[in-house]
């Protein structure tokens, strides 16, 4: 939400900060894998199309090549 959206508002009131309240939707989880095998350490880039789902997240895979975002 940029400023000028905000000042488009009328049905309540938008924080002057344009923060939220809300905690984030969800997480998004998954494995990396190369050539058939887990990829531990990986950087995994999470990143929407939307302006809603926030910016984008950086993470690193595990031992096992597991993430959560």
């Amino acid at each position: 939400l940029t400023a000028a959206d905000a000042s488009r508002v009328i049905n309540f009131v938008v924080p002057a900060d344009l923060s939220s309240p809300l905690p984030a939707f969800g997480a998004v989880t998954g494995r990396v894998f190369a050539a058939g095998l887990a990829l531990p350490g990986a950087q995994v880039t999470v990143t929407g199309s939307a302006p809603v789902f926030g910016p984008t997240v950086r993470v690193n895979a595990d031992a096992a090549g597991a993430f959560t975002a």
